[in-house]
């Protein structure tokens, strides 16, 4: 867990594996841009809340993993949205995009449900993966 700039850690127990499939758009987005765009800024989530996440079922807990870069983002490139919405409806127990774009990565309750959602994805690019401590 960073707090500070980054540079004040924490170390957090390790979270079970979690399947993930990733997804690649052709659409790229600008790092700077993406900041650029960022208008609001989430409450931080504070370590307790965190660390109790990571304990039990992470994915359980999706309220606590926001990205702000999403709103902004999509907004300018709603294609992405479409591909998060996708996943969710693939029966993804999360999905989100990673940092500030573009890959779009759904979180899955097991191998067999993310490899059956990966199938749903023969129009892009994707990229099956398992979380690892």
């Amino acid at each position: 867990y960073a707090t500070g700039r980054g540079e004040e850690l924490i170390q957090l127990p390790s979270p079970p594996p979690v399947p993930l499939l990733l997804v690649f758009p052709e659409e790229r987005v600008s790092t700077a841009a993406a900041f650029g765009l960022v208008r609001r800024y989430s409450q931080p989530v504070g370590f307790e809340a965190f660390e109790e996440a990571v304990r039990g079922d992470l994915v359980s807990h999706s309220a606590l993993l926001v990205n702000d870069f999403e709103e902004p983002v999509f907004a300018s490139i709603p294609r992405l949205a479409g591909f998060k919405r996708r996943l969710d409806e693939a029966g993804a127990a999360w999905a989100g995009m990673s940092g500030s774009g573009s890959t779009i990565v759904g979180a899955f309750r097991s191998e067999a449900l993310r490899d059956a959602a990966a199938q749903l994805f023969s129009d892009v690019r994707t990229q099956r993966a398992v979380t690892v401590a």
